[in-house]
This record gives C-alpha cells, structure tokens and sequence, in this order.
C-alpha cells in the first residue's frame, strides 16, 4: 500500500495550523510520533454539506495528487462502504445536534484497484453560534488499515487527542476529582459555584465520551493523562 511520507505528514499539519483551531492540530499531532499514516480532514455544516476540506491524503487509496485536487470531495463520498453510512450519519448527529462534544467511529472507503481501506474518523465541534449550538462539525480522517502498533497504544494516542480538548479549568478539576474532592468541596477550592462545577464535569462527560467519575479516573490513569 503507498503511504505518503514523514514530510508529508508534516506539510498536513503546517496547513491545519494555518487554517484549523488548537484541537485539530494537536490531534493529528498526537497522531503522527505513533503512527505513520495518512490523514485528510472535512469541515460541514450541521446538514453534513462539506464545506472545504483536504482530501489529498486519500493518495494512499491509489488516487493521483490531480484527481483528488479536482474532486476529492467526489472519491471520499463515491468510494464509502454503504454497510457503514447508518454508523456514520448516527455520530455525526450526535456531534451535529450537540449530544457529544466528539465521537469516534470507523469507516471503509475503497482503493481504487477495489479493495477496502478501514479508516478511523473523529467527528467534533469546530464551530458554535452565539447560544453555544454547532454550526460547523470538523471530521479528521486517518487511514489505519496498515497500522504497525498494537490496539492499545493506538486507543491510547486517540484518548491523548481527546483529551486535548480538556481546558485548564476542567483539568483542575479531574484532579481534585481523583483526591477524592465532591463537588461542594471542588467549588469552595476553586472559588467558583456548584452549578458552574457541575457544567464543567458534563462538559468532561461529553469530551471524554466517560459516564461517571469512576470512568473519568479510569480514563486518566490508564492512558497516563498530564494534570
């Protein structure tokens, strides 16, 4: 299978950096040390229209750099496995209409000799209006069909890109969360109310795709998580 190379990977960041906010550079950031792979992104708007993207890393579906300057978008939507666009179109609604912050879910887009390449796609949030509702969803795509690392340190450099999306302030308190502060106490510490405390923990929740604090603390220690 081709790949492009190191520096290519490189000119996909330096081009996010230019045009994408803090989250989507550091995730494919994280990325890039772990595995060697392609990865493309999409902006839509909560209808799914694709707004501009960067398809270009879909050269390592066997597509010329030509083809997918022209019609990118066209090989991305032509080439999805059917089987998966219910799987799809349910997390991009979770994003879209603001049930989840970010989902992860896989994907197969075929090779042009036929073949299916297994792509992870991360969904989230890129930009909200002014009552905090999604209006612009940001899809990175990451073709992990040749991945050379094992499952758990592939899980542990996505749950390093979610957690990217932890502000300051939430990241205090999962701390105080983990030395066993309930919300009262995390409040009389950081001098902000409960309520405000309770928002910030949803908000995790939401980010981190975890259901309670056991979850969150799990979450933190097993993937080694910088407080």
């Amino acid at each position: 299978m081709e790949t492009i190379s190191k520096n290519n990977v490189l000119d996909i960041i330096q081009k996010l950096k230019s045009e994408l906010d803090t989250f989507e550079v550091d995730y494919v950031s994280s990325l890039k040390p772990a595995i060697n792979i392609p990865a493309f992104f999409m902006v839509q708007d909560t209808n799914g229209e694709i707004l501009y993207g960067d398809f270009k890393a879909l050269e390592s579906l066997g597509y010329k750099l030509e083809d997918l300057d022209r019609r990118g978008e066209k090989i991305y939507q032509e080439n999805l496995n059917t089987d998966f666009q219910e799987n799809i179109a349910k997390n991009f609604k979770a994003v879209a209409g603001g049930e989840y912050e970010t989902r992860s879910y896989v994907a197969e887009i075929r090779h042009r000799k036929g073949e299916f390449h297994l792509f992870n796609l991360v969904s989230t949030v890129h930009k909200k209006d002014k009552k905090g509702t999604p209006k612009q969803i940001l899809t990175i795509g990451t073709d992990i069909s040749a991945i050379k690392v094992n499952d758990n340190q592939f899980k542990r450099s996505m749950n390093k890109a979610l957690w990217s999306l932890v502000t300051k302030r939430e990241r205090q308190i999962v701390q105080l969360i983990m030395q066993g502060f309930k919300n009262n106490d995390i409040a009389k510490e950081l001098g902000i109310t409960v309520r405000t405390v309770e928002t910030h923990r949803k908000n995790l929740a939401k980010k981190l795709n975890v259901g309670n604090t056991a979850a969150l603390i799990k979450f933190v220690n097993d993937n080694r998580l910088p407080l």
